[in-house]
């Protein structure tokens, strides 16, 4: 029942599981799928209660339910039960969330990472004080002088080692006598005043020269030992050879990569070939990426917008991970025949479209005329369209009424005319200017006393933001309620005729005068036969709206008129 029904119909069937979560309604539902045994897990909540663990609950349940019954689901065994274990999992999930929502008390800045690596952090751990405690801060200052000396000196070496500059008044020895000055501050050395600027056209002086010459040890004014020069001596020889040994290992590296790769590649090959045809193989996502790159390229290339394109392909690839591979089918014909298979889906019409078997229905048991009304932008063929759809009425050997209600474009009325004449149909119409609800009211009235079969409402091509044709459109609808509303689009635009039928969905809804709004139930592509294999723009149309495309106009003459083939437009597009 509603909401599954609804994500079965424009879901699943739809093959637009590339995300886990559908609304509908006030209802918001989240699943899981397992692929090795094709099930759905399936969890159905209030959106008003904003559940946050809802997608941890159906992951959880579809584990533990897979470890309990993977045996019983293999024999065929139905008849489980899962609700004592259920309950618990949801409990557990509810516990869970109630912790995450508690509110935790802040904590102290003493207690922070930024505290730590602050100066009073770092003197704090020098000296050993508590820093959650004011009474150790305070015994600091009675310390002895010795135990003040060392306290500062392993603080300044921690200050040093961080790079940090030490604050706040602390007793420190004077590096001068050695002896802690009175007052609590370090004597420092007196600083130097500002020297003068050495300009270069002065002279040099003897002890700027002397300053200048760094060949021998006179600039620093001590003489090295022979020890400091054999460590300097060593140091230097032992940079150079690890400087030596780290090249020799990085070309070491470098040629052994180049080994390795040429291996896998040689490896690859034949394991890749042996791997991909061999049966009973679960396919992972690595082994998905090229196949499904290829494909959805290819999608692209066949006129497929590439939003829709990506999100197809993402969906396959979900279906298709953890499966087994068929005794020696590949991985990309897997693919392939999934990607089939899920268009198919998507082209067949979730609800019948035998038009035929509808309109003896209406005449039989409503004895009224069948409603069919034809909108579209300018220029697409409405007009053209709607006297080919009348050919087939009667050569099916249907009555037929043609309503002109197209009263803005001029020679939209003679046009029809002409139509009429060629086909033996009649024409209603009442000229330009007048009320294209009106007349449409005046003809099926006018139908259903004469007890004509059908009536057919052309109506004018309107750009999807002009407003006031938007607003006489949607109350010839509302008035009228037509049995079936086409829309007619250029499979020339291809996903252009998306938004301009999406436009006109939503015009229809926001200018409808009915508490439950008309749609436009079908599709007409116009020009067919002139895009080749470039089949993509029903894909698109059909995956974004959800309608069907019932006919394909592939000519100019009258015969030029089909049902589409879904199996004829998958091979197009897999070509």
């Amino acid at each position: 029942g509603f909401p599954i029904d609804e994500l079965v119909r424009n879901v699943f069937i739809e093959e637009k599981t590339d995300s886990d979560t559908y609304d509908v309604g006030p209802y918001e539902l989240k699943w899981a799928r397992d692929n090795k045994k094709g099930l759905y897990f399936l969890a159905v909540s209030r959106r008003f209660f904003h559940l946050g663990y809802v997608t941890t609950l159906v992951e959880k349940v579809k584990k533990k339910f897979l470890s309990k019954f993977d045996a019983d689901i293999s024999n065929g065994k139905l008849e489980l039960s899962f609700d004592k274990e259920f309950n618990a999992i949801r409990e557990i999930c509810e516990r869970d969330e109630k912790e995450k929502k508690q509110t935790k008390a802040p904590r102290r800045f003493e207690e922070t990472e930024k505290f730590k690596s602050s100066a009073a952090g770092i003197e704090a751990r020098a000296t050993g004080s508590d820093p959650h405690s004011h009474e150790s801060a305070s015994s600091n200052d009675d310390v002895s002088d010795e135990g003040s000396v060392s306290g500062d000196k392993s603080i300044e070496d921690e200050f040093k080692r961080l790079g940090l500059k030490k604050r706040g008044k602390k007793r420190e020895v004077c590096r001068s006598s050695g002896k802690v000055k009175a007052d609590g501050k370090a004597g420092s050395p007196k600083p130097k005043g500002k020297e003068a600027r050495k300009w270069d056209d002065g002279k040099i002086s003897a002890r700027d020269m002397k300053a200048l010459d760094f060949s021998s040890d006179a600039g620093t004014g001590e003489e090295l030992t022979d020890e400091q020069k054999q460590a300097l001596f060593d140091r230097s020889n032992s940079m150079m050879d690890r400087a030596i040994i780290e090249e020799d290992i990085a070309d070491l590296s470098e040629e052994e990569e180049t080994a390795s790769a040429a291996s896998q590649k040689k490896r690859g090959g034949l394991y890749s070939l042996f791997r991909n045809f061999a049966g009973n193989h679960v396919i992972d996502e690595q082994d998905l990426e090229p196949a499904l790159l290829q494909m959805k390229e290819r999608l692209i290339a066949k006129n497929v917008a590439q939003e829709i394109s990506e999100r197809i392909v993402e969906s396959v690839g979900k279906n298709l991970v953890g499966t087994k591979v068929a005794s020696f089918q590949s991985t990309a014909a897997a693919v392939k025949k999934a990607m089939e298979e899920a268009l198919t889906r998507i082209l067949t019409p979730k609800q019948s479209v035998d038009i035929l078997h509808e309109i003896a229905s209406v005449r039989d048991k409503e004895h009224r005329p069948y409603t069919i009304v034809m909108c579209g932008v300018n220029g697409v063929g409405k007009s053209t369209n709607l006297s080919k759809i009348c050919f087939w009425l009667k050569e099916s050997g249907l009555s037929v009424l043609v309503a002109a209600c197209d009263t803005f474009r001029a020679g939209a009325v003679e046009q029809l005319e002409t139509h009429c004449k060629r086909l033996n149909v009649p024409l209603f119409e009442q000229g330009y200017g007048k009320d294209a609800a009106g007349i449409a009211a005046a003809a099926i009235a006018h139908a259903k006393k004469n007890k004509i079969d059908v009536v057919m409402v052309d109506t004018a091509g309107r750009m999807q933001d002009n407003e006031p044709l938007m607003r006489a459109l949607a109350k010839l609808v509302s008035l009228n309620k037509p049995d079936l509303c086409l829309f007619v689009g250029e499979a020339l635009t291809g996903n252009k005729s998306v938004d301009q039928m999406n436009k006109f969905n939503e015009a229809l809804r926001n200018f409808a005068s009915d508490k439950e709004p008309r749609q436009i139930d079908g599709t007409v592509l116009s020009k067919f036969d002139t895009i080749d294999d470039k089949v993509g723009a029903a894909v698109t149309m059909v995956y974004t709206t959800g309608r069907p495309v019932i006919f394909v106009g592939t000519g100019q003459t009258y015969r030029d008129l089909h049902n589409m083939n879904v199996n004829t437009i998958v091979k197009l597009l897999m070509k």
